[in-house]
């Protein structure tokens, strides 16, 4: 069963239910910041007598708290472990517990932040007195750590001891929180270390300012399938030009409660942040991909206009659509998957900066360098490369050339003999010897995919696959991820250059029937099918 985790607040959560947003199996993502009413705070608003805990009770649907931290000041809220733990005790493994968001890519913007702005002494005092003076907020502009934590960790030389601190660092929250750390990562993508420290389920944040959607994707399930537990994603609305946040909510009204003086950042109304098409994307692509849930960052602003009369906004409709697709076609099965991409076992991190020089913005040379170089070069070639991409939003999901069927995974992985193919990025003889038989060079793994998936794709759009054994249906999804503009100035407006024909072919025969989808079946021939995707567009069919 697809889980969407739902913003909860007490003015608008009967209006999302209402709206049939809210399915059977759904859960809480409850939302928790320094700047909310103390009223709407864990400790209040879940208290065991209130109506959210009355709510949990009856469903059992699965909860979390975001966020511990991250993405926005640290708050370092005093959570009432008695309650937490009723809703543990409670919910038992439908407790989610507590997301840590971007948590290693906030310690190096905490970092860069202390040392840029001349910090004359690396104590809590001067950290804090820094941070003060650079931003001139109402809370100390950290988000990782509290300037003590910073002061006592020190600066980090290298890349070894900056590895050290961060899983110290996930170590000291996981006890904070009694191993219910929900990480979601970024621009770095830490998914070994929070698995071997104790993370029950993965989530990466995915939307226009990060890049390479299909490294984190592939990386977080193929760690997750490797070590037997779930995954999501959480999507994030930013981006845009000039950057920014959409809000629909007429009066700007956010969960966050975050205004234009209390964060340096900004959003832009109904113009504002990434695209509602690229919105729609993502989320039919964590679906595609396998993800078993999916929540969002800054939802309940931008779902409806309003508070009070509740009128979806293009935003709401498109969550509201997704969700009809899933409850259409709940059995699409498993993603198709038939690829490794093997990394090597030191590897705990993806740097999705994709430098062959630095990773984790530290300088490299020797043996990891040539480590670093083998696995950028590799993920480039098969998840980077592309069709030739137009418009705005062209980072995070693109027209790739590789069918995406490739699971990303460490040479460590117990999974490793479950696929057909391995794409050997681990500099390791040893390994390269104990599975010759079912290695292909990099340069040739496209082409090695494609014998063994059930259908072909020529042309510059993105495939996906899903199979339902029961059923024995292949479900199909094309993308067309160029061509799409995004600007506070005129909206979203597509570039008709980015329209694109491909051509499905079908191997076994069978007809390829179109289920839904801006796309279109221009004509066929045989086993092969003309397929129009316009900018921005998607086709779904089933064979």
């Amino acid at each position: 069963m697809f889980t969407y985790l739902h913003c909860y607040m007490p003015e608008t959560w009967d209006a999302q239910i209402l709206a049939g947003l809210v399915r059977p199996g759904d859960g809480i993502r409850f939302s928790q910041s320094i700047d909310i009413a103390e009223s709407l705070k864990f400790n209040n608003l879940a208290r065991i007598d209130g109506e959210l805990y009355k709510y949990v009770k009856e469903t059992r649907c699965p909860f979390y708290i975001d966020r511990l931290q991250g993405g926005c000041f640290l708050e370092e809220y005093p959570y009432d472990k008695e309650l937490v733990n009723a809703y543990r005790t409670l919910l038992g493994e439908n407790f989610w517990g507590f997301q840590m968001h971007e948590w290693m890519s906030n310690v190096r913007s905490d970092l860069s932040k202390i040392i840029n702005n001349n910090c004359p002494a690396w104590t809590a005092e001067a950290i804090t007195e820094t941070i003060r003076k650079a931003f001139p907020f109402k809370h100390i502009f950290l988000e990782a750590m509290n300037a003590k934590e910073y002061a006592e960790m020190g600066v980090p030389e290298s890349v070894e001891d900056y590895l050290l601190e961060m899983e110290k660092l996930f170590c000291k929250r996981q006890v904070q929180v009694d191993g219910d750390l929900l990480p979601c990562d970024s621009a770095m993508q830490a998914q070994p270390l929070e698995i071997r420290n104790g993370a029950k389920r993965l989530m990466p944040e995915i939307g226009a300012q990060t890049a390479n959607t299909r490294i984190q994707v592939a990386f977080t399930r193929g760690m997750a399938r490797a070590a037997g537990i779930p995954f999501g994603t959480y999507y994030e609305p930013w981006g845009g030009s000039p950057f920014s946040a959409c809000c629909y909510h007429r009066e700007e009204k956010n969960e966050w409660n975050i205004t234009a003086v209390s964060l340096p950042f900004h959003t832009a109304g109904d113009n504002g942040g990434s695209s509602r098409s690229l919105q729609h994307r993502l989320h039919l692509y964590s679906y595609m991909a396998g993800a078993s849930f999916m929540a969002e960052e800054w939802g309940m602003c931008n779902t409806f206009y309003d508070w009070e009369n509740f009128e979806f906004s293009p935003y709401g409709k498109v969550k509201k659509d997704f969700l009809d697709f899933v409850d259409l076609y709940p059995d699409i099965g498993e993603p198709v998957i038939k690829a490794a991409l093997v990394l090597p076992k030191d590897m705990l991190v993806v740097d999705l900066a994709l430098s062959h020089d630095t990773y984790l913005s530290y300088p490299v040379d020797g043996a990891f360098q040539h480590k670093l170089t083998t696995v950028v070069n590799a993920l480039n070639l098969l998840f980077v490369y592309s069709a030739p991409m137009s418009g705005t939003e062209t980072g995070s999901l693109r027209n790739c050339l590789t069918p995406d069927s490739i699971d990303i995974i460490t040479e460590d992985s117990p999974t490793v003999k479950q696929y057909s193919i391995l794409i050997d990025a681990t500099c390791n003889p040893a390994f390269q010897e104990a599975y010759r038989q079912s290695i292909v060079d990099v340069q040739k793994a496209a082409e090695s995919l494609n014998t063994l998936l059930p259908v072909q794709l020529q042309g510059g759009a993105s495939m996906q696959l899903t199979y339902n054994q029961e059923t024995g249906i292949y479900y199909v999804l094309l993308l067309n991820n160029s061509g799409v503009c995004r600007t506070v100035a005129d909206g979203e407006t597509f570039i008709p250059e980015a329209n694109i024909s491909v051509t499905l072919t079908v191997k076994s025969g069978k007809p390829l029937q179109q289920l839904q989808g801006n796309g279109s079946i221009s004509h066929n021939e045989g086993k092969d099918y003309c397929i129009f995707v316009p900018a921005g567009g998607w086709f779904f069919a089933k064979v």
